[in-house]
C-alpha cells in the first residue's frame, strides 16, 4: 500500500518512469490531465496548473492495494507530502532536459506556445488506475540516456 510521488522538472524522465511502472502492473497515475489538475488564477493575475485537491485527496485516501505511483510537478503538491510514503525527485542536466523537451512526441503541450504551457511537467493522458489500460510494453518509448535507465532493471 505504499504511496510514492514521482516529481521533477520537465524532461527529467517522469513520463518514462511512469510508463515503465504501469507496464509492470503498478498503479501509476498521470496527474497532468483535467481529471487531476486545473488552471487556477493566482492573486497576481497569473495562472497556474495545480492539482485538484479534492481529486488527489480521494485518490490517496481510496488506494488500498499495491503500490501507488503518482507523478506530477505542481505548486500545491507540497500540501500532500505527508500523505506519501516516499517522494522520488528526478533530475537531469539542463542540456538533457531541454533536448528531451524539444523532441517530445508524447506531450500535447510540447509544441504549444510558451505562455500556454504549464510551468512544470507534462504527461501522457492515460492512467493505469483510471480504468484505461496502460500502453502495451512494445509501444513504450526507447530512450538510451537519462534518469530512467536505472528503472529498467528495477524489480519493485
Amino acid at each position: 500500500m505504499a504511496k510514492i510521488l514521482v516529481t521533477g522538472m520537465s524532461g527529467t524522465g517522469k513520463s518514462t518512469a511512469l510508463e515503465m511502472l504501469a507496464a509492470r502492473g503498478h498503479c501509476a497515475v498521470d496527474t497532468d490531465s483535467d481529471r487531476w489538475s486545473h488552471w487556477v488564477m493566482l492573486p497576481d493575475g497569473s495562472t497556474d496548473w495545480a492539482w485538484r485537491e479534492p481529486a488527489i485527496d480521494d485518490l490517496l485516501a481510496g488506494h488500498r492495494e499495491g503500490a501507488l505511483f503518482v507523478a506530477g510537478c505542481k505548486t500545491n503538491q507540497g500540501r500532500f507530502y505527508p500523505r506519501f510514503d516516499h517522494i522520488v525527485l528526478l533530475s537531469a542536466p539542463a542540456k538533457i532536459m531541454l533536448a528531451r523537451i524539444a523532441t517530445r512526441t508524447n506531450n500535447p503541450l510540447a509544441n504549444a506556445p510558451r505562455n500556454a504551457r504549464p510551468s512544470c511537467t507534462t504527461w501522457p493522458r492515460w492512467s493505469r488506475c483510471s480504468g484505461r489500460p496502460a500502453p502495451p510494453r512494445s509501444t513504450l518509448p526507447r530512450r538510451s540516456t537519462g534518469s530512467s535507465s536505472s528503472l529498467r532493471s528495477w524489480r519493485g
